[in-house]
């Protein structure tokens, strides 16, 4: 058998999208953004200056912004940021050892180069049927995933399938599903937080 590490890395963040009810959106509506950000992206169960609302039987707790996602909740790198590292390993072991680098480009030039099977989604009006609801987004700069695929031979990197899904954000997030009609299994990579961005809507 012969391993290879796929690597995307780049920009992009964990975006979620939940349901709120009419007293959550009535109360945080008006609020700062960087109420909502004390509140829901630190611990919202914490007694301080910062959080206006931290008793969980309070109807207008929130809770942590990345459970508020029966609507959406995806992490990925974005497609026009995206940079693919594809490298053959001696084992699918984390510390095995690299035998060569095939692949060091962007998305844009692979997609390019290789003409790979793409599934597009559209989950950017996911909310549209919903009353009132919650957005929020962590954005973050590294390697977002990374999969190992198993060979006989060669990797054919036309093989490769791949999902691009336009986001609540209406960012077009890239992720890899798919090789010679397997499923591949992800494991996320290492990122740095960037910054982090709640909204509050009415449909």
């Amino acid at each position: 058998m012969r391993y290879f590490r796929v690597q995307l890395s780049g920009y992009g963040g964990e975006t979620v999208c939940g349901t709120l009810t009419k007293e959550q959106y009535d109360f945080w509506k008006d609020l700062e953004e960087e109420d909502i950000i004390a509140h829901a992206f630190w611990d919202p169960y914490e007694e301080n200056d910062e959080n206006p609302v931290f008793n969980p039987e309070d109807p207008r707790f929130l809770g942590y912004w990345n459970e508020l996602d029966d609507l959406y909740h995806g992490n990925a790198v974005t497609a026009d940021s995206c940079y693919i590292t594809i490298t053959e390993i001696d084992s699918v072991d984390y510390q095995a050892t690299e035998i060569a680098e095939l692949v060091d480009q962007s998305w844009t030039e692979f997609e390019s180069q290789y003409s790979p099977e793409c599934n597009e989604v559209d989950e950017e009006e996911i909310g549209e049927d919903t009353p009132y609801g919650f957005t929020g987004f962590s954005s973050e700069k590294g390697t977002f995933a990374e999969y190992i695929i198993e060979t006989k031979g060669n990797l054919d990197l036309s093989k490769l399938k791949f999902c691009l899904t336009l986001d609540p954000n209406s960012d077009t997030m890239l992720e890899i599903t798919e090789y010679a009609g397997e499923d591949v299994d992800i494991e996320y990579g290492d990122t740095t937080g960037k910054g982090y961005y709640a909204n509050i809507w009415e449909s």
